[in-house]
């Protein structure tokens, strides 16, 4: 994990699920979009489904998503505090 990361008591994070579902907000990550580990199945990040979490219960990273991938997330979460 990151050193910054580390240094953080608290992250905001998304769901992820290996559940395929009608949303038109879940981006679906596959092997391809990772710089360095992998799920093992195709998933969807829950881009409506975030939740704190403290440092400290993490217990394995199972990966990196690429900068591209991470920058859309990052994206999709920040519409949904857009006001209109």
């Amino acid at each position: 994990m990151n050193n910054n990361l580390l240094k953080m008591v608290n992250l905001i994070l998304c769901q992820i699920t290996s559940k395929s579902y009608s949303s038109k907000t879940a981006i679906r990550i596959e092997s391809t979009d990772f710089e360095n580990g992998v799920l093992p199945v195709i998933s969807y990040v829950k881009i409506d489904k975030l939740f704190a979490a403290d440092t400290s219960i993490i217990e394995k990273v199972a990966g990196k998503l690429t900068i591209k991938v991470k920058r859309n997330i990052l994206q999709k979460v920040q519409s949904l505090f857009t006001l209109k």
